[in-house]
């Protein structure tokens, strides 16, 4: 599935291979570690707080759209 799109489907072998380098991959793991880690800072930054948590799945996003922003 991509964040970024929403799609979900099967990569053909080739594409995959193609694609791979250029792909940020987190685990559901490591998605909450990022979560409850920013989620921290947040409660600890208070007012000054510049981030938005709405939930886990829209801070991937913003990941995957900051690594699109450097590769292109």
């Amino acid at each position: 599935m991509e964040s970024l799109t929403g799609r979900r489907g099967l990569v053909e072998c080739k594409r995959w291979q193609e694609m791979r380098p250029v792909m940020i991959m987190i685990d559901p793991s490591g998605k909450r570690q990022i979560f409850e880690a920013w989620s921290e800072a947040c409660r600890i930054a208070g007012d000054k707080c510049n981030l938005q948590l709405w939930s886990t799945s829209s801070v991937v996003d913003k990941l995957d759209r900051l690594a699109k922003e450097i590769l292109n």
